[in-house]
């Protein structure tokens, strides 16, 4: 274990991360999107909400900052006949300072559409339009029978981020990563909904090949409830009426792996009703360098010895082994998901892509990445020439007191630590 221990303080030290490598092929698509059904009175809302990274849209520069225009347009049709009862389009223009935030994975243009239907099936098409580039993408058809959605009386579960609770004038806000509860260090609740006014407490059960988990609520809202958008965020927004019941569920999603998850809700105290359906957990930013089990072993050559790399590959299952070997390290062993094993990914995952030489060279295989692997972002990087002419790069790391000196004698940037 040769320098797990340096790494592990570098990483409490370094505090930094970054987000996934842009226009990597690995790279995983980003547009989310789901449709929440909320009773009102004899109809329903029924929302398609969707959320797109700024890396898929075209930013064009607009006086000191960058501007992206989105347009989607949604059709509701009727499910036996075709016609199209509903149709509408929603158009958002998101403005960023800089262009690493024109570019990024980690941040969203988001928005919605509502439409006004009775309990009947229908056909849902929906179009997105990046406005810039003029690159239109057609959505997959879905079909929607809104009066099933509330079969049993029990809506389908929404998630929404932790820490918010419903009031006259507040809400929650939508996860809005297309029904999914991302994997991370945040917690995240269910809204679950019902017509049954009379429910006094559901009880959610989570199944899954490895975990099997039972939380209950007895904590509710009556309301109708309207989804809005609030600094950028999609929000579920209590109003003056009681169509359903709203029950909050917490204290689960930080017990959860990755994965689909067969979910079970019972409501308790009205007429006795049950729903099953399923739940995804996506970690929405997980790093590239842990998609191929292999390649994350072999990353960890820069803070293990030998031995104990090839011992995880040659394990009969290397993605449990590699899961084990983590789990050990956890800084946070009452939650599922592993800062520390995050934290080393990210920084493979930014290795690979800025330090790649201009030969193609796996930037995380070089000397600079190898470093920044094992010790984090530097705290100043000065860039001279020698007097050869080649170029040279000073890390300094004020909180360990190191240096590297690497120089790049090739001129193709395969820096060379001296």
């Amino acid at each position: 274990m040769r320098n797990v221990a340096t790494f592990a303080a570098a990483f409490l030290l370094a505090g930094a991360t970054f987000a996934q490598p842009k226009n990597d092929p690995a790279s995983a698509a980003c547009y989310y999107a789901e449709t929440i059904a909320l009773p009102q009175g004899d109809v329903y809302f029924v929302a398609y909400v969707y959320r797109v990274c700024h890396e898929l849209i075209v930013f064009e520069k607009n006086g000191d900052g960058f501007e992206a225009t989105s347009e989607l347009v949604v059709e509701f049709a009727d499910g036996e006949s075709g016609d199209v009862v509903f149709r509408d389009a929603y158009r958002d223009t998101a403005l960023v300072a800089d262009f690493r935030a024109a570019s990024a994975r980690d941040r969203y243009a988001q928005g919605f559409i509502i439409a006004e239907l009775e309990g009947d099936a229908y056909a849902l098409v929906a179009k997105f339009t990046d406005v810039n580039s003029d690159r239109t993408k057609d959505l997959k058809p879905k079909a929607l029978d809104v009066e099933a959605t509330y079969r049993n009386e029990i809506g389908a579960p929404i998630v929404v981020r932790a820490g918010e609770r419903a009031g006259e004038n507040e809400g929650w806000t939508l996860a809005n990563f297309g029904g999914a509860i991302p994997f991370g260090p945040r917690e995240h609740w269910l809204i679950v909904p019902t017509r049954d006014l009379e429910t006094r407490r559901v009880v959610v059960s989570l199944l899954s090949d490895s975990d099997t988990l039972e939380v209950s609520s007895e904590e509710f809202l009556d309301a109708d409830v309207a989804i809005k958008k609030r600094r950028g965020e999609i929000r579920l927004t209590p109003r003056e009426g009681a169509s359903a019941r709203y029950f909050v569920v917490k204290g689960f999603s930080n017990s959860l792996r990755e994965g689909a998850y067969r979910t079970r809700i019972v409501e308790e105290g009205g007429t006795p009703d049950t729903i099953e359906t399923e739940l995804f957990v996506r970690w929405i930013d997980k790093p590239i360098a842990l998609q191929s089990t292999y390649y994350a072993i072999t990353m960890l050559r820069y803070v293990e010895d030998e031995e104990v790399v090839d011992d995880l590959l040659d394990a009969d299952d290397q993605a449990r082994a590699l899961f084990e070997y983590w789990a050990r390290r956890d800084p946070t062993p009452e939650t599922k998901f592993n800062e520390l094993m995050a934290e080393y990914y990210r920084r493979v995952d930014h290795a690979r892509v800025e330090f790649r030489t201009f030969e193609g060279k796996d930037g995380a295989s070089t000397d600079r990445g190898r470093v920044y692997i094992k010790y984090g972002p530097p705290s100043t990087v000065k860039r001279e020439m020698n007097e050869y002419g080649a170029a040279i790069e000073i890390w300094r790391y004020d909180k360990n007191d190191k240096a590297f000196r690497f120089v790049d004698k090739s001129g193709l940037g395969n820096y060379k630590l001296e």
